[in-house]
């Protein structure tokens, strides 16, 4: 019989690499229900432009936040593919987010501007089935206490800086 004195302590590593996730996936829920509140066109179209509009901004800014604060010390760890498979996740997102803010400014139909909603949609959940395995997994080894911090703040403080736009690390 098995009792809690028997069971081994939980893994350190595996303690942080989870609160590390947690603190890098809290965008995802607001960003997530931004873009389904446009597919359902929840509240009307005036309402769920806002919602994806305020979704783009919120991931944004999150892919902003993993390019300043999780790339490098990955990149620094020799951590290089890990490095270009998100930075090319992040330029595929950016380059969709261009174009439903652009749909949205030319007056596209809505058909058109929901297609290109469902590709970011897509994108995205392509993403984050991805980040875990590929991403998470190592920020817990590499990260120190200093960039752990520098992360925590990021998430709590960063402002995307006008103009910035996100780069492929492989020409960084």
């Amino acid at each position: 019989m098995n009792s809690d004195a028997d069971a081994e302590p939980p893994d350190p590593m595996a303690v942080r690499a989870v609160a590390l996730q947690k603190v890098l996936e809290q965008d995802f829920p607001a960003i997530e229900r931004g873009i389904n509140d446009f597919l359902a066109l929840r509240g009307g179209m005036v309402a769920a432009t806002a919602a994806v509009r305020g979704a783009i901004e919120a991931l944004r800014r999150h892919i902003y936040v993993e390019h300043e604060f999780v790339l490098p010390p990955l990149q620094r760890a020799g951590k290089n593919g890990p490095v270009v498979a998100m930075s090319s996740d992040h330029l595929e997102l950016w380059r969709t987010m261009d174009e439903m803010e652009q749909s949205l400014a030319d007056g596209s139909s809505p058909k058109t501007q929901q297609q290109t909603c469902q590709i970011l949609r897509a994108e995205l959940d392509q993403h984050m089935s991805r980040e875990d395995p590929i991403v998470f997994r190592h920020v817990a080894e590499v990260l120190t206490a200093q960039d752990e911090d520098d992360l925590r703040d990021g998430i709590e403080n960063a402002v995307l800086p006008p103009g910035w736009v996100c780069s492929d690390v492989r020409t960084e």
